[in-house]
């Protein structure tokens, strides 16, 4: 036969290994598998062609805005837009500071009777036009006004209580402690009640462990049902009525963080494993991917608090994040999709409280840390954590390319965004599921082609992408260039 240059089977292709996928780890071991750290996702539209883009972004670096105040940890967060105030709830005070300077305006000394636990907060609309902040520990119930006057509730008929405090039409409700029974204020006053003005929670056997907002609805959950009350104008007693016809035979179990008509949860299906759902409305869907459950049904539930969850609004996308102490997931409400976060160099990121600011200066989002007094603030010009460069990392499932074959891997290549100037990260691979890594290969992302060569051979492969510098990065995925083996 001839000799042709054209081989009748060409076994020689470039394949594509795109990522922005389920994170999918087995077990609850998060170092094997589909990962994806410190990045969120990214959907690019096309609204003519319906066509879909996807993308990893580094996610934005953070400051520290306020300095620690005390040796121990913020108790809450709160956002006051018409007076453009923080305010912050350490040990047992509250301070309050300028939301564009971050300068101290007021402190509130030994503003509550415990020192520990959660604080909330909310606004008070009376029906003069006034507003106040109404701050609570679940003993210790106050009003603050916009010069910073606090005045602590007396009300022997008010009971100790949960620190979720909820307005609305007039009233402030509040879930009495070890109880299904959700009290309301006198109208139009946030310090005064009366015995027997409240409802019960009592489709179920639980008690009520949270009480929030949806719409013109307040969600009351407990663990093994999620209930809806509207307000009837009851001339009696509480002004709510329950709505029958949404109830969820789900429990919460911790997690539970609310924007728009949306609402997320750790919660279970009766005797299930936990899962995260969004209640929507009144539809309750659940979001979790198999690997997050796992890693949920290893957890101890003790409490609501268990894990802190917040919404962290960045760089135009709204994330529901929440962290476990030992993992931080950050779930992207756009495309659905999940990543993991973590601060600094640490395994996770130990969000304790966060809010969206609408400051004088631009939109913010601040937070605190676990064990932490400070208070800090996303930054989309940073890449650092106070300061500490933190690293994206990607890595991939386990790749065949469609054969089971030995082959051999000539180039491999990012497709990425190029910097301003040279930015470096390291390429590694793992031919035996995880358990041993190459030696990490440089790979500059200014040169004209960001590739590396003669990657060896394999059966099956799977790569790890670390980026680390303090600058921004957006990854659409990874090419290479194989020769497929015949055996």
């Amino acid at each position: 036969m001839a000799f042709s240059r054209t081989p009748e089977q060409s076994t020689y292709q470039t394949k594509q290994i795109r990522l922005v996928r389920e994170l999918n780890s087995r077990g609850t071991n998060a170092n094997k598998d589909e990962d994806y750290v410190n990045f969120y996702p990214e959907q690019i539209k096309n609204r003519n062609t319906k066509e879909n883009e996807l993308y990893l972004v580094k996610r934005d670096g953070s400051s520290e805005f306020i300095a620690s105040v005390a040796s121990s940890s913020v108790r809450g967060l709160f956002f006051w837009e018409k007076e453009n105030q923080l305010f912050v709830a350490v040990s047992d005070d509250i301070y309050i500071y300028n939301a564009t300077t971050g300068a101290l305006t007021t402190t509130l000394s030994t503003a509550f009777s415990t020192t520990t636990g959660h604080v909330g907060f909310t606004e008070f609309l009376y029906d003069d036009g006034s507003v106040k902040v109404v701050a609570t520990d679940g003993t210790t119930l106050q009003t603050i006004d916009s010069a910073g006057t606090r005045v602590a509730g007396a009300d022997v008929d008010m009971p100790v209580h949960l620190p979720y405090p909820v307005f609305l039409d007039g009233y402030l409700f509040i879930l009495a402690a070890n109880t299904a029974d959700l009290y309301n204020s006198e109208l139009n006053d946030p310090l005064a009640y009366t015995a027997g003005d409240f409802i019960t929670a009592e489709m179920l056997p639980d008690q009520a462990t949270w009480v929030s907002r949806l719409n013109n609805y307040l969600i009351v959950a407990g663990n093994q049902s999620i209930e809806y009350f509207w307000d009837a104008a009851v001339a009696t007693g509480s002004p709510l009525q329950r709505n029958d016809t949404p109830i969820k035979l789900s429990g919460l179990l911790s997690g539970m963080a609310t924007i728009g008509n949306k609402m997320f949860i750790i919660g279970s299906h009766n005797e299930s494993q936990p899962d995260v759902f969004m209640l929507e409305d009144l539809k309750m869907t659940p979001v979790g991917t198999e690997a997050i459950r796992r890693h949920l049904a290893a957890i101890n539930f003790s409490g609501v608090q268990t894990i802190k969850a917040s919404i962290v609004s960045r760089s135009g996308h709204d994330l529901y994040v929440f962290n476990t102490g030992s993992a931080c997931y950050a779930y992207d409400i756009e495309s659905k999709l999940w990543a993991r976060w973590a601060w600094q160099t640490e395994s996770s990121f130990d969000l304790e409280n966060s809010v969206n600011a609408a400051a004088g200066d631009g939109y913010k989002t601040f937070f605190s840390l676990s064990g932490d007094s400070a208070v800090y603030r996303f930054d989309p010009s940073l890449y650092q954590d106070n300061g500490t460069t933190f690293p994206a990392i990607v890595v991939t499932d386990n790749e065949e390319f469609d054969s089971y074959n030995q082959k051999t891997m000539h180039r491999f290549t990012l497709w990425a965004d190029k910097p301003t100037a040279s930015a470096t990260g390291t390429l590694q691979w793992t031919d035996d599921d995880y358990q041993n890594y190459s030696t990490g290969q440089s790979i500059d992302l200014y040169s004209e082609l960001p590739s590396v060569y003669r990657l060896g051979r394999f059966r099956r492969r799977a790569f790890k992408w670390t980026f680390t510098q303090n600058q921004p990065h957006r990854l659409k995925g990874f090419e290479v260039d194989i020769n497929l083996g015949n055996h």
